[in-house]
């Protein structure tokens, strides 16, 4: 099995987001709002930013998709609710593709999406088992990034995205017994930072 899992943690693209929040939410009292919540996120508070972001998810799309990770890995005070926020989250990937004033963040919010719902068809919580359709998910945010055109002000290449294209390596080694494709994605993530790959390719591979 992959070692990956749903978690709060927070990573690069989670600080990016919450630098974007200014360019999404135009109402001062709603982006105060979503900023606390943020701030208990980061903190570990996860019950406390549940309860401030909740009201938020269908204004902010930065709050659902934080709601969503909360309820999938649940927190002391909060139970778990994996099929809930399962569905929150495919609501996050449909909205950062379809929303035009997404364009500054969509691709990470959709990435981060794509990582997630991969996680859990591989791991089978809050919807069916499936390898296969774990790999889907992490195809869309992976073969993105080969096909998407970098810029200045917005750069192609995500944590998630990355994530998604070292767990398709591996997924393809463990699961499909595949060692070419293994090693195509392993060393398009390495070439693209991605430590783990990197010693993949360093050590399996050479």
């Amino acid at each position: 099995m992959l070692p990956c899992k749903v978690t709060c943690e927070e990573s690069d693209d989670d600080n990016r987001k919450r630098e974007l929040l200014p360019n999404i939410i135009n109402e001062p009292k709603s982006l105060q709002l979503v900023e606390l919540g943020v701030k208990h996120f980061q903190n570990g508070e996860y019950h406390n930013a549940y309860q401030t972001l909740q009201s938020m998810t269908e204004e902010c799309i930065i709050a659902k998709y934080l709601v969503a990770i909360i309820l999938y890995s649940g927190s002391d005070q909060l139970p778990s609710q994996p099929l809930d926020a399962v569905k929150i989250m495919y609501d996050v990937f449909v909205q950062s593709q379809n929303d035009p004033t997404l364009k500054t963040i969509g691709r990470e919010i959709k990435h981060a999406s794509c990582y997630l719902l991969g996680v859990a068809h591989y791991i089978g919580v809050g919807v069916n088992h499936n390898y296969d359709v774990a790999a889907q998910w992490w195809s869309i945010a992976a073969e993105e990034l080969l096909m998407l055109p970098g810029d200045s002000d917005f750069p192609i290449v995500t944590d998630f995205g990355l994530q998604c294209q070292t767990c398709l390596a591996k997924y393809y080694l463990t699961e499909r017994r595949d060692p070419l494709k293994s090693f195509i994605w392993h060393n398009e993530a390495c070439n693209n930072g991605h430590l783990e790959s990197k010693s993949v390719v360093g050590t399996q591979f050479s």
